[in-house]
C-alpha cells in the first residue's frame, strides 16, 4: 500500500482518508499519474466547499454549504451553522460577505448574511430560517432577496 500525504510525521492513520485507487505493480507509472489527477480533481473541487475563520481562542474550519447565516452583534460576526453551533469572530458583514462569495449568500439588511438554502420562508420584512429564527429584512434588499430564493426554490410566478 502506498500512501502519499502532506504530513511529515507517520502520526497520521491512512485508513481515515479517502482512497482514490490502487497502483498496480505491472501498470504503476500509468496508476500513479491517474490517481494523482484524481486526487488533485478531488482537492480543488473541495478547497472551495471550505472556509476558515479565527476566533478568539481558534481556527475555525467549516464547509460554506453548512453556514446558515451570520449576523453582526457588539461588533463581533456570529455565524450559525447547520448543527446548531454558532461561533464569534472580529471582522466586518462586507469582509465575511467577500471571503464566501458564493451566490447562495444573500445579504438581508446592513449586518446579516443568510445562506438561501437555510430560507424557510420570506415576507416583505422578514426572513424565517429553517431553524426557526426569524431575521430582519430591509426594504432595500426585499425584492432581491425575494427574488433569489424564488429562483432557487425553482418558483417562475410573481
Amino acid at each position: 500500500m502506498v500512501f502519499i500525504s502532506k504530513f511529515e510525521d507517520d502520526s497520521v492513520n491512512p485508513v481515515l482518508f479517502k482512497s482514490f485507487g490502487k497502483l498496480k505493480k505491472d501498470r504503476i507509472k500509468l496508476d500513479l499519474i491517474l490517481l494523482i489527477k484524481k486526487a488533485y480533481i478531488f482537492l480543488k473541487e473541495n478547497k472551495q466547499n471550505f472556509i476558515l475563520f479565527k476566533t478568539d481562542t481558534k481556527i475555525v474550519r467549516c464547509k460554506k454549504p453548512e453556514i446558515v447565516y451570520c449576523t453582526v452583534i457588539d461588533r463581533k460576526i456570529q455565524i450559525y451553522i447547520k448543527d446548531g453551533n454558532r461561533f464569534d469572530i472580529r471582522s466586518t458583514i462586507k469582509k465575511v460577505m467577500s471571503t464566501l462569495n458564493d451566490i447562495h449568500f444573500l445579504k438581508i439588511n446592513s449586518g446579516t448574511i443568510v445562506n438561501v438554502a437555510f430560507i424557510k420562508g420570506v415576507s416583505n420584512k422578514e426572513v424565517v430560517m429553517d431553524n426557526g429564527d426569524i431575521l430582519s429584512l430591509s426594504r432595500s434588499n426585499s425584492k432581491n432577496v425575494r427574488n433569489a430564493v424564488k429562483a432557487y426554490w425553482g418558483y417562475n410566478a410573481d
